[in-house]
């Protein structure tokens, strides 16, 4: 299976977007309001199901349900939310009473008012097809090991301090730099799952498995693409599970494949320090995270706080 760095996750037909509209050039917003995307393409099947990825950014979507309205014109259906491991995300499914009689159909967002906007939706188009969307078709993970595209910062940081001037209000933004990267290892994979993809959704673990998934795995739409997990430590062999949820009941499948370990020869370099300091730090004084010693241009690379 070839694979590279230019890999990356996507979400699947992302019908609309929904988001907050710019407010005056002058103006300080709230990290509120609601991100809606649709993740079915121009048609669903007639025994389907329309679902969104919402994202609030007041950092709780829990209560989605009763501030975001869902509504398809001429059908009648039930709402359930899916939470994906992080709480200011979820996903609504919209399941129909019966199945759908075939024709044109519109999809209709209501995101509430804010302090900053007033209520406001937007429509989305979809069309009924007469087939059934039959199951999901779920083969066999197989897992090659190799070099990721991602890359870990290590050793002390140099940072520095700038003021951006907002409105007239001045805001302070840190930039830092750490002394080395290093490239990790990764388990390269494809995702086995064939048939009625837009009605599934997945999230993918590294390490041993248990009940408890890790903070950063969470449900998304499915990837035809996902990047390599990576691999931080050494082990005897390296896993991959996924479990695929069938958004049209939300059953759940684990599916879980192992590749002995295999030495590695992964590359570690030197940040330019002085570069990122000329580039990101405007003239203000660059300083050692760790002990807030001023950064020694003279002394460069070599001096470790």
């Amino acid at each position: 299976m070839a694979w590279s760095a230019s890999h990356c996750p996507v979400f699947v037909a992302l019908a609309f977007l929904l988001a907050p509209r710019v407010a005056d050039a002058c103006s300080m917003e709230p990290d509120e309001g609601y991100q809606v995307s649709a993740i079915w393409a121009d048609a669903i099947h007639a025994d389907g199901v329309l679902a969104w990825h919402v994202r609030d950014q007041d950092g709780d979507a829990s209560d989605v349900l009763a501030r975001v309205r869902f509504d398809i014109e001429g059908s009648e259906g039930t709402l359930t939310a899916v939470p994906t491991g992080v709480a200011s995300e979820a996903f609504v499914v919209w399941r129909p009473v019966g199945a759908l009689q075939t024709g044109a159909y519109e999809a209709r967002v209501t995101i509430p008012a804010t302090s900053y906007q007033p209520e406001y939706s937007l429509t989305d188009p979809f069309e009924v097809l007469p087939a059934s969307s039959g199951a999901l078709q779920i083969g066999e993970l197989a897992p090659e090991l190799g070099a990721s595209p991602f890359v870990d910062e290590e050793g002390a940081r140099v940072c520095c301090t700038i003021t951006e001037d907002v409105c007239g209000q001045g805001r302070e933004l840190e930039f830092c730099q750490s002394q080395t990267r290093v490239q990790l290892a990764g388990l390269a994979y494809e995702v086995p799952i064939q048939g009625a993809t837009q009605y599934a959704i997945t999230r993918y673990f590294a390490g041993e498995y248990d009940d408890e998934p890790e903070v950063w795995a969470r449900w998304s739409a499915v990837s035809p693409e996902p990047l390599p997990l990576p691999i931080q430590s050494e082990e005897e062999e390296y896993c991959v599970r996924i479990e695929v949820m069938d958004l049209r009941d939300e059953s759940v499948t684990k599916l879980q494949s192992c590749v002995p370990h295999e030495p590695l020869q992964l590359w570690t370099e030197d940040n330019d320090l002085e570069a990122f300091v000329d580039s990101e730090c405007g003239g203000s004084q660059a300083y050692w995270e760790e002990s807030g010693e001023p950064f020694d241009r003279a002394q460069g690379q070599g001096k470790r706080i």
